[in-house]
């Protein structure tokens, strides 16, 4: 996880309140408190900001010994932007420097935008991310690619159906031509009523045709969720067999799994 865009956003947030706070006009106690921006963002956004942050960091030993649904705690920071949003207001930070508002938003943009994707990695709602806006220039600000990528192929003997039990962990690529993949999470229903009663594949949300073709309004289409077959992804090794993207056994420590 990408905390580190979340840390940086928070910083950069408390230099630009310290700069503000450095030069209160003599009329500014005289505001309603919400345009009191040194000191709700002193007190209250800045604070949930960083608890969110410690939050995620909390989660990250779980999630080094496997135990994968911690990627969910990823809407914490999405909840956290939107309710600054909402009661909270950033314009202050033009009074500070020109341009210093355009420049939060797009640090901010990037940050929603990988918790957003890793959230939905996690498949709580069986949701799909666009895995073209992730290879977007724009988004893989502090990613650093190997310098050669792996190669993949299908795993033809773990396949899974929409309907049917996920028993293994990792990425699937439906059947359906114009769809994209799908982490899906080998683990217990949410209010399982008995033990091994496993989280069940979900249909796909795919295209009838191929969406570049979709160059004006009149021949856009919209996506539908179809019931489909899914099959593993696996990385090759080097000496041309496969390995699963996640080991059995590690991710087996938590989360109900055998």
């Amino acid at each position: 996880m990408k905390l580190k865009l979340w840390e940086e956003l928070i910083q950069y947030a408390e230099e630009q309140l310290d700069k503000y706070s450095a030069n209160l006009v003599p009329e500014h106690r005289a505001q309603h408190p919400f345009h009191q921006a040194d000191y709700v963002w002193a007190t209250i956004v800045l604070p949930n900001f960083k608890g969110v942050l410690h939050h995620l960091i909390d989660g990250l030993e779980d999630l080094q010994h496997g135990f994968l649904p911690i990627l969910r705690r990823m809407s914490s920071i999405n909840n956290a932007a939107i309710a600054q949003g909402r009661d909270y207001p950033y314009d202050w930070r033009e009074k500070v420097e020109k341009g210093a508002v355009e420049k939060y938003e797009a640090k901010e943009k990037i940050v929603l935008m990988r918790a957003t994707n890793i959230y939905i990695a996690s498949d709580y709602y069986t949701a799909q991310w666009d895995y073209k806006d992730l290879l977007e220039d724009e988004y893989v600000v502090g990613i650093d690619f190997p310098e050669h990528l792996p190669k993949y192929q299908f795993n033809t003997n773990i396949m899974v159906k929409t309907g049917e039990s996920i028993m293994v962990t990792g990425i699937y690529r439906s059947i359906e031509p114009y769809s994209a993949c799908n982490f899906m999470i080998k683990e217990e229903k949410m209010s399982a009523k008995h033990p091994e009663d496993w989280k069940l594949a979900p249909k796909v949300l795919s295209f009838e045709t191929n969406p570049d073709l979709f160059t004006t309004p009149d021949t856009i289409e919209n996506p539908i969720r179809v019931e489909t077959t899914w099959i593993l992804v696996e990385k090759v090794v080097e000496d041309g067999g496969s390995s699963s993207v996640f080991n059995e056994e590690r991710i087996s420590q938590k989360g109900g799994e055998k």
